[in-house]
């Protein structure tokens, strides 16, 4: 019978107080602003032609996916970037132009209350 109990004011207390009380909500609802906001400062609309086929292999036809991570800092310096997939130099000079301008333009812009580490999917097709 204490067992049986036990169990439902364990329930009752984990899922309707704590989800309730301030503390818990606060953090909760300030890191999922940040998480959107991340989603959103590098989505395919905001970040799409930043990243531009190199012109010295155009007429090769290369199409492929390359991934860089990199960490953006509290101040939105982007550092610590690492090609984890790379098409070749030529790609990985236009994903690194990409990142200085981005970083140069947008990030500096956004309210993050904390740095990150991001890893990024990019398409490049000809």
């Amino acid at each position: 019978m204490i067992i049986k109990f036990l169990r439902y004011f364990f329930i009752y207390f984990n899922f309707l107080i704590l989800p309730n009380s301030h503390a818990f909500s606060n953090g909760l609802k300030g890191a999922s602003s940040d998480i959107e906001n991340i989603k959103n400062m590098f989505s395919s609309e905001t970040i799409g032609g930043l990243f531009v086929y190199p012109n010295l292999i155009k007429d090769y036809s290369l199409s492929g996916i390359s991934i860089v991570e990199f960490y953006v800092d509290d101040d939105g310096k982007i550092i610590e970037i690492k090609i984890i997939k790379s098409l070749g130099q030529p790609f990985d000079d236009a994903i690194f132009t990409g990142l200085d301008t981005f970083a140069s333009q947008e990030i500096i812009q956004r309210k993050i209350s904390k740095g990150f580490r991001y890893r990024l999917p990019i398409y490049f097709k000809n």
